[in-house]
């Protein structure tokens, strides 16, 4: 490595340190924050209230990653549910928490499903497009007719047989796509732990592809695997 580049890990090592002290006392305050306004039904309730009844909502994970998939969810969730159980956006959940909410979901929807695009194709199509296409593999393979859906994200042009809506920030808002984000997100930890037997050295296990401090070194210091997406510029 040169010295510009030392220079760099350098001070990414020196923030990582800060935020490892006192990032978890701020991610603790951002969840307690977030526990106390937690995503509702309203949205969905006013979709009904227009005729729409069979209502899904769909997200991601896996966008920003430098390996691995892009995993999308659909989550078809009971018209009178009720979020007892304190569904949120999946980013804030501890590991423990995402997977008891996982199989909470899967157990009370009314259907569920995954579309997985890999790192391949999406050195081929692009991250943009390979999104959609996750998007659209998981509402596809939903069981049930489905009357709306929701997306997560800003203007995400879907190629679907339904009327969508878009809701920007929408894992905080809509129930629907909350639980679709805990779903995308719990599965796509899981194919990251798997490729973690494979390439141990990488620590998937722990960043699950995401361009961390200790992802970035071991980059540097190894090159890249099958499963990184080799025209992502911190890759290359």
């Amino acid at each position: 490595m040169n010295q510009k580049t030392l220079a760099i890990i350098g001070v990414q090592s020196s923030l990582y340190s800060f935020f490892l002290k006192f990032g978890i006392k701020l991610k603790n305050i951002v969840y307690y924050i977030c526990m106390k306004i937690l995503p509702t039904n309203k949205i969905e309730k006013k979709i009904r209230r227009k005729g729409y009844k069979t209502i899904a909502g769909v997200d991601e994970a896996g966008k920003g990653a430098l390996a691995g998939p892009i995993v999308a969810a659909c989550v078809v969730l009971p018209e009178n549910f009720k979020n007892t159980h304190k569904i949120t956006d999946s980013k804030l959940l501890t590991p423990n928490k995402r997977q008891e909410l996982y199989l909470y979901i899967i157990k009370n929807a009314l259907s569920w499903a995954v579309g997985v695009v890999d790192n391949k194709t999406i050195e081929k199509i692009g991250i943009k497009q390979a999104n959609i296409l996750a998007f659209e593999k998981a509402i596809s393979k939903i069981h049930i007719s489905l009357d709306y859906v929701l997306v997560d994200g800003l203007n995400v042009d879907l190629n679907i047989p339904m009327p969508y809506e878009c809701i920007i920030k929408g894992d905080q808002k809509s129930v629907s796509i909350s639980a679709a984000s805990i779903v995308a997100k719990f599965t796509r930890d899981h194919i990251m732990q798997l490729h973690h037997r494979d390439y141990p050295e990488y620590g998937f296990y722990n960043h699950k592809g995401y361009g961390t401090l200790d992802h970035v070194v071991a980059l540097k210091n190894s090159g890249p695997v099958s499963i990184h997406r080799k025209n992502f510029k911190s890759v290359l």
